[in-house]
């Protein structure tokens, strides 16, 4: 999280455009996650999230940006880490972001990242991530989320850890 933090705060000070903050919370975790466009059609994302029984989980992607007509979306990799119990584990996840306008205020966003067993390393094991929600456009500059989110690891010998499992709120804020 802390990372995260520094990277917004260096982002902001570089003058960087067309990038978002994105805050949220569920029943269980809160996070806050920066993208930035770092070429036209190509874009980044830092990401944490900690959990209320003192677990945390951190995300770095990378993203090709792109449109076909009124779907927006990316596809990519990015790396997770996650510090849970007695459970430390990172590996990569591949997937894709999608948006869907369905009106000048209203949007729809999925999103879903599989990280398979080989690219899973420590006690991690593999990685699901997959969310839906709709976003109300408040001014040119913010939106308000609301969605449902599940992040899951397969532990290392067995068994499963759901990170979040529950409806979220989010405040998303562009600069």
């Amino acid at each position: 999280m802390r990372v995260a933090v520094a990277l917004i705060a260096i982002t902001l000070a570089s003058g960087a455009n067309a990038g978002a903050i994105s805050f949220n919370f569920g029943e269980d975790a809160i996070g806050l996650a920066l993208q930035t466009p770092v070429a036209p059609a190509a874009g980044i994302e830092i990401a944490g999230w900690h959990h209320e029984d003192d677990h945390d989980l951190g995300t770095v992607g990378v993203f090709a940006i792109g449109k076909r007509g009124k779907l927006q979306g990316s596809v990519g990799v990015k790396g997770y880490y996650a510090d849970v119990d007695d459970f430390q584990g990172y590996g990569a996840a591949f997937g894709a972001n999608v948006k869907l306008p369905l009106s000048d205020v209203l949007d729809l966003h999925g999103r879903a990242f599989i990280g398979p067993s080989v690219a899973s390393a420590d006690d991690a094991d593999g990685y699901q991530e997959w969310g839906l929600s709709f976003e109300i456009n408040l001014f040119g500059n913010s939106s308000l989320s609301l969605g449902y989110r599940e992040v899951e690891f397969d532990v290392d010998g067995g068994g499963e850890f759901e990170f979040q499992d529950d409806v979220y709120l989010g405040l998303n804020l562009l600069f």
